[in-house]
C-alpha cells in the first residue's frame, strides 16, 4: 500500500521587539519553482551524486511545488507579516513578490545513513519598481536517525521551518526599517550599522 507525505508547519518563535507587523502590503507569493526531477509524486531517492532512484511506495500527497508554496505562505499568514497574503491577485496589484526554486528535495540514502536534503533559492520583489528587496538560499543536509520515510518528512519540514523563521526575521527588520525611514525615525541600529559598511 502506497504511504502519502507531506511538509507541514511548526510554530515559529519569532521575536521582535521594533516589529510593526503587519506591514501594510499586498504580497504575491508565486508557486515556486522545481526541476522536473522533483516535481513529481515520488520522493527521490539519491544513492550518489549520479544515481537517484523512485520509491513507488512512498510519495507526496502533492507536487512539490504546490507543497511547498502552500507551506511558506502558510507561514507568512501565520506571523501577520503583511496586510493580505495571496498566491493570485486578479483584481488589484500586489506591492511585493515572492519567488523561489526548489534545487532538491530529496532524501540522500548511503544505506545506513539518512539524509534529508532540501535546497532552496528565493527573492522578494518589490512590485512597484521591479527592485530585489531581500534575497536568500540554503542547502541543508540534516541527519535523519531512522530509516522510515516519515522521519524524513519530518526533518525536510523542521529544515523549511527554521529557514522561513530566519527570512521572517530578516524581512521583519528591513521592513520595520523601511517604516522608520519613511516616517523619519532613527534607523535600528544593526541596519545602520550595515549601511555604514556597504
Amino acid at each position: 500500500e502506497r504511504r502519502k507525505f507531506t511538509l507541514v508547519t511548526h510554530p515559529l518563535q519569532i521575536n521582535f521587539k521594533d516589529s510593526k507587523r503587519p506591514y501594510p502590503y499586498k504580497l504575491q507569493v508565486k508557486k515556486f519553482s522545481v526541476s522536473g526531477l522533483y516535481d513529481r509524486d515520488q520522493i527521490v531517492f539519491r544513492l550518489s551524486d549520479f544515481e537517484i532512484k523512485d520509491d513507488r511506495w512512498n510519495i507526496w500527497a502533492d507536487r512539490p511545488s504546490k507543497m511547498v508554496t502552500d507551506v511558506i505562505q502558510e507561514y507568512l499568514g501565520k506571523v501577520n507579516l503583511f496586510t493580505g497574503i495571496s498566491q493570485e491577485y486578479l483584481d488589484a496589484r500586489p506591492d511585493y513578490v515572492l519567488t523561489g526554486t526548489v534545487r532538491a528535495i530529496e532524501r540522500f540514502d548511503s544505506g545506513d545513513l539518512w539524509y534529508a536534503h532540501l535546497s532552496v533559492s528565493w527573492k522578494l520583489i518589490d512590485a512597484r519598481t521591479n527592485e530585489l528587496f531581500w534575497a536568500d538560499d540554503f542547502d541543508r543536509r540534516d541527519p535523519v536517525f531512522q530509516q522510515d520515510m516519515s522521519y524524513t518528512v519530518e526533518t525536510m519540514s523542521q529544515i523549511l521551518r527554521g529557514e522561513v523563521e530566519k527570512a521572517i526575521r530578516n524581512l521583519d527588520w528591513k521592513f520595520a526599517n523601511k517604516w522608520r525611514q519613511e516616517t523619519g525615525i532613527e534607523l535600528l541600529e544593526r541596519e545602520k550599522k550595515a549601511n555604514n559598511l556597504n
